[in-house]
């Protein structure tokens, strides 16, 4: 994932705690399988790693264009780790794919969160 490159920081508008405990996380060229595409969050695609570890994976990351029941390579980087938010806390932006944010926080973590949790002024 990028790492120094920050879009523009935002705030919590609200708590949140991530989804998911062991999700997937995979180095760029990783062959994963393309389970299904998700209604909720259109982009973003339910994919598993060789290690058995899954996790929502945005579409731009995958090559080729995926389709359910596929195999596709991970062009980046990537984990679909969330990052558990306190409302109020300032993040920095990293990227952003369909409804969600790359983040970092004060202590330097990084994770997903939805943009539905954050707004572009302080509270």
């Amino acid at each position: 994932m990028p790492n120094d490159d920050s879009i523009h920081s935002v705030w919590a508008t609200e708590n949140y705690s991530p989804q998911y405990p062991d999700p997937i996380s995979v180095p760029a060229g990783t062959i994963v399988y393309i389970d299904r595409d998700d209604s909720d969050n259109p982009g973003w695609w339910w994919c598993i790693a060789p290690d058995g570890r899954a996790g929502w994976v945005p579409a731009e990351l995958l090559d080729p264009v995926p389709t359910a029941n596929t195999r596709a390579l991970v062009r980046l980087q990537y984990s679909a780790r969330e990052l558990p938010l306190n409302r109020g806390e300032q993040l920095v932006v990293e990227v952003e794919y369909a409804g969600w944010l790359y983040v970092r926080n004060d202590a330097g973590m990084r994770g997903w969160v939805p943009v539905t949790h954050v707004a572009t002024k302080p509270l």
